[in-house]
């Protein structure tokens, strides 16, 4: 039986990237995967 990563990613708190498509933390400011300046969920204004 495989275990659940419980650090693995989640809707709830992680989003893709939008340069190179892996996961990041949703109030990530960078990726740490391609570097690309990220703006946090909590910091996005609603319209």
């Amino acid at each position: 039986m495989r275990k659940i990563d419980p650090n693995a990613p989640k809707p709830a708190t992680h989003v893709r990237c939008p340069d190179c498509k892996e996961f990041v933390l949703k109030e990530a400011r960078v990726c740490k995967h391609c570097n690309c300046k990220l703006i946090p969920e909590s910091e996005q204004s609603t319209v």
